[in-house]
């Protein structure tokens, strides 16, 4: 039977069954769930700015097989990592001038050739004003959610998926994006290849491997002094009388979880998602049972959270908030939110990996996580576009490719560092851009603050 291909502004006219078997293996950012969570809420004012979100799903009579969702955005105040224009030319440069004030000048020098650049290809219509971005809306991931079928099958529903997309870009004379693609889903960065979509680096995820069965275990995979540090952070938190709870009813905590989250994110600007308490009461709704906060409470006063969501043996790291008051705001409650705590949830759902989102390198580098290569792919519906914008844009990730090499390496935590399967420690691949942890974090800059995203 053919396959036939549809743009769709929801899947509500799908059952869950329907959705759930084309669902079943896909993460948690292409889950059922989250998909009737993305239906049921109004992204705009989550993601900061105008958006038109549809899905392109392949169909085989009347069974869906295939499911991408995807935005079209021309928003100038978009949040940056939804913007083409903010991502590679104009919200970095703020950033370095915030960590190399010593070199305002050449970095305004910089900032200034840049802005030229772009003034010549706005002048000359090549278009950076907005794109067609194939991602699922809140993370930073790119997908096709597949139903089980053969080899040969799914390489033709990916093709089908790649052009919709492709005829969207060209009705919107827009360039087309697939984001954050994860280095191993390799038939679908071949598939965009194979469709003449320039391969670049968008950021590096930190994995935290977990081939133990319990806490100690992944205690004992460090040098002596590395667990005398991590014991010291969970002691300063218990000592600072903090415990941790993991709750499901996030509509109970749903108001704390707004200000904690306002509160980490507001020293970093605007340019981060916006989760009021309405958000947060919906994710608990649709995405459970895959959502969950681990909690952290003084007394009956929560002061800390992070939000967990998983899936088969991925567990994310995915949101953070914390009080920065008293006694509490000099705790390392932050550690115990994004590390500790979480590895013993994964443990205990039996997750073998860890996402602890970009950002945050030294940090998370130094608790076992290793940079994972998260690619973009681009394309671009005429040639001049092309032509003009993508020297510019190979450059910039060659550039942050190479800024964070050493970042991405290993532990020197570690006892040891072997190269197999059972090691904590994921296999070498290359650096991506980086930025602010955060509000994400950014190609050509590595500062990191206390947040996540994945």
């Amino acid at each position: 039977m053919d396959f036939a291909t549809r743009i769709m502004g929801s899947l509500t006219s799908f059952s869950d069954a329907q959705l759930d078997r084309v669902t079943a293996s896909a993460s948690v950012f292409y889950d059922r769930r989250w998909f009737r969570m993305l239906d049921a809420i109004d992204l705009e004012p989550l993601v900061r700015g105008r958006i038109a979100k549809r899905y392109v799903v392949v169909s085989r009579g009347t069974e869906p097989v295939a499911v991408c969702p995807f935005i079209v955005t021309r928003s100038e105040s978009i949040y940056f990592f939804y913007s083409l224009k903010k991502f590679f030319f104009t919200s970095w440069q703020a950033e370095l001038l915030r960590m190399n004030p010593e070199k305002a000048s050449f970095i305004r020098w910089i900032g200034g050739v840049v802005a030229a650049y772009l003034g010549f290809a706005r002048a000359t219509g090549a278009g950076t004003e907005g794109w067609v971005l194939a991602v699922s809306p809140l993370s930073h991931r790119g997908d096709i959610a597949l139903a089980p079928m053969t080899a040969a099958d799914e390489l033709i529903v990916c093709d089908k998926v790649i052009d919709a997309l492709q005829e969207v870009a060209k009705d919107e004379n827009l360039p087309l994006c697939f984001f954050g693609v994860q280095q191993e889903k390799a038939e679908l960065r071949e598939s965009l290849r194979r469709q003449d979509f320039a391969e670049l680096f968008l950021v590096n995820d930190n994995l935290l491997q977990l081939p133990v069965s319990s806490f100690a275990e992944y205690l004992d995979l460090f040098r002596s002094d590395a667990r005398r540090l991590f014991n010291r952070e969970m002691k300063q938190a218990r000592e600072a009388g903090v415990r941790f709870e993991i709750t499901h009813d996030l509509a109970e905590v749903s108001q704390c979880l707004e200000k904690l989250y306002d509160a980490t994110y507001s020293k970093y600007g605007e340019e981060h998602f916006h989760h009021p308490a309405s958000f947060w009461a919906a994710l608990g709704r649709h995405v459970a049972p895959h959502a969950e906060a681990l909690v952290a409470y003084r007394g009956r006063e929560p002061v800390g959270f992070s939000a967990l969501l998983h899936k088969n043996e991925d567990l994310y790291f995915w949101r953070v908030g914390r009080s920065y008051d008293g006694e509490v705001g000099e705790a390392p409650v932050y550690f115990n939110l994004a590390f500790y705590e979480p590895v013993k949830r994964a443990l205990e759902l039996g997750a073998k990996r860890l996402w602890l989102g970009s950002g945050a390198w030294e940090a998370k580098r130094r608790r076992g996580a290793v940079g994972h290569a998260l690619y973009s792919y681009i394309w671009f519906p005429r040639r001049w576009a092309r032509w003009v914008l993508m020297p510019y844009l190979e450059t910039f990730t060659r550039i942050s490719q190479q800024q964070m090499a050493a970042a991405t390496q290993p532990s020197a935590y570690l006892k040891a560092r072997v190269d197999s399967p059972s090691s904590l420690a994921a296999p070498h691949v290359p650096a991506l851009p980086a930025r602010r942890m955060g509000t994400s974090s950014h190609p050509i800059t590595t500062h990191s603050v206390p947040g996540d995203r994945s």
